[in-house]
């Protein structure tokens, strides 16, 4: 079976999931969450490898197509690093793509900022129950941080 890994980074917790990569549908087939350890992100970015490792060893028929990753920014998605987060100051320049790369080769690792790729998410999977149009407002609010709204997505 085709799969794809997705991992989210926040403040507080990072989660890491698999859904089945077949039609417009996607199906979780797992997902676990695990507290942030801000101070270390050398030490996550390493669980993140071990838990995508594990999953596939422990399902034999899972063939790994794509890991994307989402975190509030700012970010370089090109390079994969995540740059000066106000929610995880020890995580600036932390390098997400080198460590997954050397372990699993070839597939496509993708970097998003998490309210860019929640508001793909709703576009693609119509997840909206308005049917209105998803409008995000960016504001800078610093150099190292960025304040965004959506009338159409309820604040957490």
């Amino acid at each position: 079976m085709d799969v794809i890994a997705g991992i989210d980074i926040g403040g507080t917790k990072c989660a890491v999931s698999f859904l089945e990569a077949q039609g417009e549908n996607p199906v979780f087939l797992s997902k676990e969450k695990v507290p942030t350890d801000e101070p270390h992100p050398e030490k996550m970015v390493q669980y993140f490898v071990e838990k995508i490792s594990g999953e596939l060893e422990a399902h034999k028929d899972w063939s790994l197509k794509a890991i994307g990753i989402s975190c509030g920014g700012p970010l370089d998605e090109q390079r994969g690093l995540i740059l000066c987060p106000p929610n995880l100051p020890h995580w600036d320049h932390t390098d997400l793509f080198t460590p997954l790369k050397e372990r699993f080769g070839e597939v496509p690792v993708m970097l998003q900022n998490d309210a860019n790729a929640c508001a793909l998410a709703e576009w693609q999977f119509r997840c909206s129950t308005t049917h209105r149009p998803i409008t995000l407002r960016w504001a800078r609010v610093s150099p190292c941080a960025t304040a965004r709204t959506s009338p159409s997505l309820r604040p957490v």
